[in-house]
């Protein structure tokens, strides 16, 4: 199988570039491995590649490069693909990158495809190649930028697995993408083994490692550390890191006296080198996804007193075993269990002990392993069939029929929730066999059945036997009942389904469940107004109902028009156009319209019966322009000091995206 890893850049320091360096290097054991670098702005990396691994390099910013990057035009110009906030690496990424990736993409013949950081991921998902796509996330869910988050949401479809490097932020994961077509799970990175005797924790020295940046707290661990050592002067703390927050740090060690114990060291590469001095591995970051570098200290035989943050220390420490765990931001707290292990010699070699033998379910032939077998499911899970046959019976069942599958078996029909209070929810319908000749499965989903709250629901295929989930695709749906329906699903209140294709054929069950609903049947528009007749489900009219316009400026209704019912459910209203444009106060304004039953419920007008989803765009109704200037028209101009223009009132209904019906005013300014 040959393996290609993306990497911002392999020029440099940081614990990205050298988990990638180890995991292809413990892969190439066995695989074509290749690392692509798409920057490249020196001669030599600072961590080396195994020589069974190739390296490639994308884009070379070094001045004496034949094909200088900044030569290029397109190094100038934005990123398509790209998300727009991609953290750190926003400011590299250009149309350049773009273009050069893709060009790689088209040519590579790789069988696996992994992105090591989150934009990458995005561009992955979005450039074609029939390759496996991985996205890896070395980073906590919850310091993803909102442009990743989308960009990923934008291709449902477009990668076979998202992998974080740590299990419990994994749920996090999928609570984030529950409906998209990858599978989500967790293989850390992996470590090294010690290539120097493990520490014997019998020496008076403090380490901490990693970037000098505000999370990860340093000021914090110099007063926990200066806390601590107060009574013993022999302890040292040396920090090994670069970043904005040096200068902050050094001054704060001049404050407090410790040039002689708090040594800032700098960065290296070579921390494996670095961790057998440690008698103490100490992190006081609020975030850390899975910090390699507290991995590294107990492969070293150190242990670690580290801040619980999310998520990685406690799925890296035992507390009380190979580490000590303790809250965040607490100072009093880390000074604790400092001078616990300091004045504990005993306790630190029990606890060293316990840490190396911890690490070594991070050893690269274990986490290489992991790797395999997670690729080998992925290339199965691509034999899954998701072209699925969609059909709408009139009594309101759908069904959805795939080819039969004797590779996996007990296949399910998972509608995941994409919108809706009940988001991240999951419900199953089990494939059976239609009968014994046609080799065709069948999910139903019974028109009484109610376990579908309002919403869209994307429709998967769920294999149990690899907890492999799909999208399905549309191979073909019949809802020609459905193109003349006027009548809900059977039961109480108002509820209608529609199983579509998306514009990427995937498909999308829209569910509409509600106590009361108002179904405008027919709209009909002249030069004054237009007429609406409508038909409610789970209310009844009384004498004081009515229809409200409700601003959606600041939520309360503007002003009402009468109703005409016929019986208990059906009604019908006019909505004079001279109204509207007298009602509004703002260049711009908006209403929804609801029906009051005589409750002083407002009830939502809807045209939710049909066959097809796009409602806005299939009814487009003309709008009416008023062309004397109305009494708000000239209030809002003069507001505004337009008060010697003349102005027109342009009003229109409309339905909305939710497919429910609004109305418009707009005032035209001359020109």
């Amino acid at each position: 199988m040959k393996i290609c890893f993306l990497i911002h850049s392999r020029y440099g320091i940081g614990g990205v570039i050298s988990s990638t360096a180890r995991l292809a290097s413990a892969l190439s054991a066995r695989h074509d491995v290749e690392v692509v670098s798409l920057h490249r702005d020196r001669d030599t990396a600072d961590i080396r590649l195994d020589p069974a691994v190739r390296a490639v390099d994308l884009l070379d910013w070094r001045p004496t490069a034949a094909d200088c990057a900044a030569d290029d035009p397109l190094s100038a110009e934005p990123p398509r693909l790209f998300p727009a906030k991609d953290g750190g690496r926003t400011k590299q990424n250009s149309r350049l990158v773009e273009v050069r990736l893709a060009r790689y993409l088209a040519a590579t013949d790789a069988d696996v495809v992994i992105a090591t950081h989150p934009g990458i991921g995005v561009v992955l998902g979005k450039l074609p190649g029939d390759f496996l796509k991985i996205a890896q996330i070395h980073q906590a869910s919850n310091t993803l930028f909102a442009d990743q988050r989308r960009g990923f949401e934008q291709s449902p479809a477009g990668l076979d697995a998202m992998v974080s490097v740590n299990s419990e932020d994994s749920e996090n994961l999928r609570r984030f993408f529950p409906w998209v077509d990858w599978k989500i799970t967790a293989i850390p990175n992996c470590v090294e083994p010690a290539a120097i005797a493990p520490s014997d924790t019998t020496g008076h020295t403090l380490i901490a490692a990693g970037r000098l940046e505000h999370r990860k707290h340093y000021d914090e661990l110099l007063r926990a550390f200066d806390q601590a050592t107060a009574d013993l002067p022999e302890w040292r703390l040396r920090i090994y890191g670069r970043g904005d927050q040096k200068a902050k740090l050094a001054q704060l060690i001049k404050e407090r006296s410790l040039e002689e114990r708090v040594l800032l060291m700098g960065a290296t590469s070579h921390m494996d080198m670095e961790w057998p001095k440690a008698a103490i591995a100490v992190s006081a970051s609020s975030t850390e996804c899975l910090p390699m570098n507290l991995i590294e200290a107990m492969s070293a035989g150190v242990p670690v007193v580290s801040a619980d943050c999310d998520y990685g220390p406690r799925e890296i420490i035992t507390d009380g075993e190979d580490g000590i765990l303790v809250p965040i931001r607490d100072v009093d707290a880390m000074a604790g269990a400092l001078l616990k292990l300091m004045t504990n010699p005993e306790l630190r070699a029990k606890m060293g002990a316990a840490a190396q033998s911890a690490s070594r379910r991070y050893l690269p032939s274990v986490i290489a392993s992991r790797w395999e077998a997670l690729l080998t499911q992925l290339a199965g899970a691509r034999t899954v069939h998701t072209a699925a046959d969609v059909v709408s019976n009139p009594g309101g069942d759908l069904h959805v029929e795939l080819p039969q599958d004797m590779d996996h078996p007990g296949l399910q029909l998972r509608c995941v929730a994409r919108t809706g209070s009940h988001a991240a929810a999951m419900v199953d319908y089990a494939f059976l066999p239609t009968d014994g000749t046609t080799r065709r499965l069948r999910a139903t989903i019974p028109a009484r059945d109610t376990q579908l709250g309002e919403g869209q629901w994307s429709m998967t295929v769920h294999s149990p036997v690899d907890d492999v989930q799909r999208l399905l695709r549309c191979h073909s749906y019949d809802n020609r009942f459905q193109a003349e329906a006027d009548q809900p699903l059977p039961g109480d209140g108002f509820r209608y389904r529609l199983a579509f294709p998306n514009d990427d054929n995937s498909l999308v069950l829209h569910v509409w469940d509600r106590p009361r609903h108002a179904e405008a049947r027919m709209i009909k528009r002249d030069d004054e107004g237009f007429t609406t007749q409508f038909e409610m489900w789970g209310a009844q009219f009384s004498a004081a109902a009515r229809v409200l316009a409700v601003a959606r400026v600041d939520g309360t209704p503007s002003f009402e028009v009468p109703l005409l019912t016929q019986g208990e459910r059906y009604g019908e209203f006019t909505v004079p156009y001279a109204v509207a444009a007298q009602s509004r106060l703002a260049e711009h304004d908006v209403w929804d319209l609801h029906v009051d039953p005589g409750t002083d419920e407002l009830i939502p007008i809807g045209r939710f019966f049909g066959d097809f989803p796009q409602v806005k765009q299939v009814y487009d109704y003309a709008p009416q322009v008023l062309d004397e200037p109305t009494e708000a028209a000239g209030r809002w101009l003069f507001l505004n000091k337009h008060q010697d223009v003349p102005a027109a009132v342009r009003v229109r209904p409309f339905f909305t995206v939710n497919r429910t019906l609004a109305l418009n005013a707009v005032v035209l300014k001359a020109q």
